[in-house]
């Protein structure tokens, strides 16, 4: 997360990274919608899972491994926009500390609910990096796995979230990076377990 946001900041500075004139800029090639893959080994989600147990409050961070996913991204204007994003998780373990019997979360999907545009977008002076941010809301869709048995749950829609985003250049290809850190509570299963206090740093290439 870090990072992706020293990379947004940099983009407003004016330089020139690659030094390499093209015929067409990362900006131009966002006219037409481009498609990302993310790299899973570029890519982490991290959460806290709680439960509280009357005068107990007991809660374990979990890290989560990405399976796959992928973005689509196009240019607005001056702005960017975030036409979808999907982000496919590895099973969660959830503690023995939270819910003990070996309960797993399975089948776990994060998508972006609707296209959003950036309102503060910047570039480079060679257009070939452009950063900003959007408030969007992800849809999370999942299942538990009980004793060999595995339950589908509601989806949960996640509201309010500040995504920072942006396309860079490298070499022939553009890559794209996007990055949030949601806080407190976010959803729950059976008002049982609560998640929240969630970190995603995302990288993904063409």
């Amino acid at each position: 997360m870090r990072s992706l946001m020293v990379a947004v900041l940099v983009v407003g500075c004016g330089g020139t990274a690659s030094g390499v004139d093209r015929a067409v800029s990362a900006r131009e090639e966002l006219v037409t919608p481009q498609a990302f893959a993310v790299v899973p080994s570029e890519t982490s989600v991290e959460l806290d899972a709680s439960v509280d147990r009357g005068d107990a409050h007991e809660s374990a961070h979990v890290t989560v491994p990405v399976v796959s996913g992928g973005a689509v991204v196009s240019g607005a204007g001056d702005q960017l926009e975030l036409r979808e994003l999907t982000i496919d998780l590895a099973p969660v373990d959830i503690p023995e500390s939270i819910l003990t019997g070996g309960v797993r979360l399975v089948d776990v999907h994060l998508r972006l609910a609707a296209p959003v545009t950036t309102a503060d977008a910047t570039w480079s002076d060679d257009d070939e990096h452009g950063g900003g941010s959007v408030r969007a809301s992800l849809v999370l869709s999942w299942s538990v796995a009980i004793s060999g048995r595995t339950f589908v749950l509601a989806d949960q829609r996640i509201d309010d979230l500040a995504i920072a985003i942006g396309v860079d250049r490298s070499g022939d290809a553009l890559t794209f990076d996007a990055g949030l850190i949601a806080d407190g509570a976010r959803w729950s299963w059976a008002d049982l377990v609560f998640f929240g206090d969630v970190t995603v740093t995302l990288h993904a290439e063409q």
